[in-house]
């Protein structure tokens, strides 16, 4: 190789050998002096080849070197080799002198591997000409005018660089070679250093083919430093290909000992936290490594070696694919447990709140066929389930589903969710076949083209009448008039069918605005004996039932005795104080959404309440305009939880007791801590509303200390 690897590693016999074939030397551009050749055994070891018996053979007399004329050994591609007399690593276009210091030192032991993957990924696609190359066991390079030939031992991997394309490395590039009968990667990186080579290379005795792989990316800037050759290959480590993304990743066998709130299995492997979707306690897997940072890690399951006792057979074909609901194989008497369990762990770990009572969390009266609203997002490219990816027959241009975890673009093609009533299914199919032969496209996520958006089915569980909101990208008022008369005359629970119109690019199922189509606007729902009506756009609790058993659990906490003045912040649709205004004297909800507000004051209206009233505007500055004191307050705020500003009015406000419904266990947690200067949590009751996920409700009462 022209002026780079300027020595050679014979591996003696007579001192203790590499612990597995495939070891890597790193070689320097000049050994000499103090210089060490360091060769790494494993993931956490690299010691000098004089303490494994080898020799570094150095200089132009060596065996194994032929100088070429007028070449400065002291110079690679161009650009002079920096020398230090202090001991410390000189790196120049990514090959390290390891001079007088453990080239381990600060190294996590699982970089060798994270190299490894970094290694796999890179892109091949410049270098297909180069498939089927025989690879000599001595290579000869030309050096300027001369040329020199290197011999590489057996467990040996030398890195070096290349004078013109060779083996998929292209001029100037990095490669590594492989020594024995273990392959590696051959790894090149352009001059803004992005990875771009990807290769098998094998040195043996003999001759042989080598084959490159066509398909790859690029995989990102390389580190401008490195204590040690990258690793790929070595024995002893299995990887698995994703599907998907093609990616290398780690595979290995492990036992899930606990769960995480978000619904991940976790078990510690070299001292990190590996997360696991799809995996609980008891389960023994094998699992794919597919992320590593500084303090955890991602895995996802292969293979189910020994299932956990707590888990059962899904029902649903897209479990462990759609987001809908992630914990379908997981039995609902442990999907309770677990819930009860994030709760308490958070108020403990999260707020540093111990022995607060945390009761049973209270079960969803129903657990399939609960959800009175589901969003299919329409879209023009399908995601295949694993069993679909063999069908040529399958459309793959059209989509009416639910999306995959954590992706806004990757939308099945949900024929039936269980999660809603069977006649929303029905439905469903009827509006699939409508979108496909109306003449009309279905919205492209990435190219923002396209007409249909979202269906969007609401249901009332009392009466058993439907809504359609059809969600389009533009106004089609003939087309859609038409699918409207056509959906409700084939079903005729079909009360209402509206159309909301956006241009927006985000992923929102809310037009700027809304036509109705056919029938009512709204529609009636009954809820603890009160009739509430929910409009195409408004908040409502998603599980009618559930939430009967929520709004019970803050009545009870709050313990009104007729007298009280109750302050409800966030009141959203007003179905906390129309729900309390029987037990009270007066009931005052301040909401910042003008829409909300409108809808609390006609569901009031509507129940024939008149001791509620509703303030439009900021939560704060609502807090600071009250003329009375509130001897209750009730706080259902969202996910994010109570700005630090409103806790601190709360506390200056001082109501005897406070009733805090929460759907965020850490944010409750967080709130509860910064109330204690004045407020003693007395309890907390869980409330499933979301079966078969890891989400829950939960209810705190606060009682003013002193």
């Amino acid at each position: 190789m022209p002026g780079i690897a300027q020595g050679m590693v014979a591996l003696g016999q007579q001192e203790k050998p590499p612990r597995r074939a495939g070891g890597v030397v790193d070689l320097p551009a000049v050994v000499g002096g103090d210089d060490r050749v360091g060769v790494a055994v494993d993931d956490e070891h690299v010691v000098d080849a004089g303490q494994i018996g080898g020799e570094v053979e150095v200089g132009p007399q060596e065996i194994g070197l032929a100088p070429a004329p007028g070449v400065d050994r002291r110079r690679r591609g161009g650009r002079a080799q920096r020398g230090r007399a202090d001991g410390g690593s000189v790196h120049d276009q990514g090959v390290d002198r390891l001079t007088g210091r453990d080239p381990q030192a600060n190294r996590p032991p699982h970089a060798a591997a994270e190299e490894a993957e970094a290694a796999s990924e890179a892109a091949s696609a410049p270098h297909g000409r180069h498939r089927r190359k025989q690879v000599p066991a001595t290579i000869g390079e030309e050096i300027g005018g001369g040329e020199a030939s290197f011999a590489f031992p057996a467990a040996a991997v030398v890195e070096a660089q290349v004078g013109k394309p060779q083996l998929g490395a292209g001029a100037g590039e990095r490669l590594l070679l492989g020594g024995g009968a273990v392959a590696q990667q051959a790894v090149g990186a352009d001059d803004e250093g992005r990875v771009r080579g990807r290769g098998q290379v094998k040195i043996a005795p003999e001759p042989e083919a080598v084959d490159f792989e066509r398909d790859g990316e690029l995989h990102g800037p390389l580190s401008g430093r490195r204590t040690r050759p990258r690793l790929a290959g070595r024995a002893g480590v299995s990887y698995s290909i994703d599907p998907m993304s093609r990616k290398r990743h780690p595979v290995l066998e492990a036992e899930i000992t606990g769960i995480a709130y978000g619904g991940r299995g976790i078990f510690r492997w070299n001292g990190l936290a590996v997360f696991v979707a799809q995996a609980v306690p008891g389960d023994r897997v094998r699992l794919a490594i597919t992320r590593r940072r500084k303090s955890y890690a991602e895995a996802r399951v292969l293979e189910v070696v020994s299932p956990s006792p707590d888990r059962i057979v899904p029902p649903c074909r897209y479990s462990g694919v759609c987001g809908g609901c992630t914990w379908q194989f997981l039995a609902y008497e442990k999907q309770l447990a677990y819930k009860r369990q994030h709760v308490a762990e958070s108020l403990a770990r999260l707020g540093g709140l111990q022995g607060v009572p945390v009761h049973p969390a209270i079960p969803s009266p129903a657990v399939f066929a609960y959800r009175n609203k589901m969003e299919f997002t329409c879209a023009d490219r399908r995601w295949l389930l694993p069993s679909e990816l063999e069908n040529p027959e399958i459309e793959r241009t059209f989509a009416l589903g639910l999306h995959v975890p954590g992706t806004f673009d990757k939308v099945l093609d949900t024929e039936a969710c269980l999660l809603q009533p069977e006649p929303g299914n029905r439905i469903l199919a009827a509006i699939r076949e409508l979108f496909r032969t109306s003449g009309r496209p279905p919205y492209g996520l990435r190219s923002h083209e396209g007409f249909w958006r979202f269906a969007v089915l609401r249901n009332a569980v009392s009466s058993g009448s439907w809504m359609v909101n059809l969600v389009t990208a533009s106004e089609d008022p003939p087309l859609l008039a038409a699918v409207a008369e056509r959906l409700a005359g084939d079903f005729p629970e079909i009360v209402s069918v509206v159309n909301n119109v956006t241009a927006r690019r985000a992923g929102i199922a809310v037009g700027e605005v809304e036509h109705p189509l056919r029938g009512e606007r709204v529609l009636r729902e009954r809820l603890g004996g009160f009739v509430f009506e929910i409009s195409a756009n408004s908040f409502f609790q998603t599980n009618t039932r559930g939430a009967e058993r929520l709004y019970e659990t803050v009545r009870a906490f709050a313990g009104l005795e007729g007298g009280e003045t109750v302050l409800d912040l966030y009141s959203g649709t007003g179905t906390i104080p129309v729900f309390l205004s029987e037990r009270c004297r007066r009931v005052l909800g301040i909401e910042i959404a003008p829409s909300a507000v409108r809808d609390a004051e006609r569901n009031c209206r509507l129940n024939g309440v008149e001791n509620c009233r509703f303030l439009e505007g900021d939560i704060l500055a609502g807090m600071a305009a009250l003329e009375e004191r509130p001897a209750v307050v009730i706080a259902d705020p969202p996910r994010v939880g109570m700005a630090k500003e409103v806790v601190r009015e709360l506390l200056r406000l001082g109501p005897r007791r406070i009733v805090y419904v929460s759907c965020n266990p850490a944010t409750l947690a967080r709130d509860l801590a910064l109330l204690q200067e004045g407020y003693e949590p007395r309890e907390v009751q869980p409330v499933d509303l979301f079966p078969h996920t890891f989400h829950i409700e939960a209810v705190a009462r606060l009682e003013k200390r002193g």
